[in-house]
């Protein structure tokens, strides 16, 4: 083995190593969400299983560790019926707020119709058939180019090479 590929291996081990320590060392997305979040908040959703109702309140988060995970979740009192609520500061992917809400499901509800794609249900009854007319434009106006070719020459009628013209058109265009 020579020298330069002697250091070409231990280049790369070397690189391996960092890159293992940059990956032990580097935050989770759950870590991150948790510190998007203070300890306290003056105003947060949730959503009361007794009173069945959206509510904003003042919370707190609370921390524990799950195996080698820490979890948070924010905590408040509802101000009506003084049952428990939590909501995920980690884990917000899994938080059953978004389910059982009224507030985001009417959210949700109020633009829908704006984002509807062009294969789903319901386009076609907002927005029309676009693409057929869309086509139908392009159509008239290759029909048009063909007949506006007659009309500058100073005739009136189809001609032989017109009429094929237009024959082969409507054959591609089926």
């Amino acid at each position: 083995m020579d020298e330069t590929e002697r250091l070409r291996k231990h280049t790369q081990a070397h690189q391996e190593q960092l890159r293992k320590e940059r990956d032990r060392v580097k935050t989770s997305v759950n870590e991150r969400m948790d510190d998007d979040l203070p300890d306290f908040l003056n105003s947060y959703p949730f959503w009361c299983d007794e009173c069945q109702e959206d509510k904003t309140t003042k919370c707190h988060k609370i921390k524990f560790k799950f195996g080698n995970h820490w979890i948070s979740v924010m905590a408040a009192e509802c101000p009506d019926c003084g049952a428990r609520m939590l909501r995920y500061a980690t884990h917000r992917d899994e938080d059953k707020y978004y389910q059982k809400s009224l507030r985001i499901r009417r959210d949700r509800n109020r633009n829908y119709i704006d984002m509807l794609q062009q294969d789903e249900w319901g386009f076609k009854t907002k927005y029309g058939d676009r693409e057929k007319e869309k086509m139908e434009k392009t159509h008239a106006d290759v029909e048009r180019s063909i007949y506006e070719r007659e009309w500058r020459t100073g005739l009136k009628g189809k001609s032989m090479e017109t009429k094929t013209d237009l024959k082969r058109f409507h054959k591609e265009w089926r």
